[in-house]
């Protein structure tokens, strides 16, 4: 179950995103056929996007570069929910994270990271550079993490989440009371957040 302000948060999306949603489906079900190769991934359009890149895109929004566990969660959130809203997972993706994909949220580049050696519009980070400590490039570390997320995608949900963020997000503050009842199933291996599911509707204002 979700709350009354989740709802409302969604139509707001849905009405904003109506025609990106057209052309995002229309994309999606273009894609067909073998996945496609390194070099031909460099030779794409910058503003395309596969399902794996995104997903992966989408990891580093919320998790950062290292930590590839939360990628199967956050797909598990948006499957599921995608699922209940009679949705592809893609489509709800940009109901969920409108500000993602419109490039406006607090890490905006992440919107243009690519499986493509191509420096990421916006990142003022080195791309191709190894990281301080001997951490690979971002670049190398994002291919890996489209490599996971590839197959993520191919498999069923990790875990019955329907909302992502960690526990202390929805059992204090301002979350707590329409959270109350929401329970922590935990989604894999390495992951450092739990993940909520609605149980119960929130009470009304």
């Amino acid at each position: 179950m979700t709350s009354r302000l989740q709802r409302e948060d969604r139509r707001t999306a849905r009405v904003a995103l109506a025609a990106g949603l057209v052309f995002l489906l229309a994309a999606s079900l273009g894609r067909c056929g073998p996945l496609p190769s390194p070099a031909a991934a460099q030779d794409r359009p910058r503003w395309h996007r596969t399902p794996e890149e995104t997903l992966a895109a989408l990891c580093v929004n919320e998790a950062g570069w290292d930590s590839p566990g939360d990628c199967a969660a956050i797909f598990a959130v948006l499957f599921n929910n995608g699922v209940n809203e009679g949705v592809p997972w893609l489509v709800f993706a940009t109901w969920y994270s409108p500000r993602f994909f419109a490039g406006t949220g607090a890490r905006p580049w992440t919107s243009h990271l690519r499986d493509s050696d191509a420096h990421p519009e916006g990142m003022t980070a080195s791309w191709l550079q190894p990281r301080d400590g001997g951490l690979p490039s971002r670049r190398a570390r994002f291919a890996s993490l489209v490599a996971e997320c590839r197959f993520i995608i191919s498999r069923p949900p990790a875990c019955e989440a329907t909302d992502w963020g960690s526990e202390a997000d929805y059992t204090t503050g301002r979350y707590a009371r329409a959270h109350r009842h929401d329970v922590f199933p935990y989604c894999g291996d390495g992951l450092v957040m739990r993940y909520s599911t609605n149980q119960q509707e929130a009470d009304p204002d």
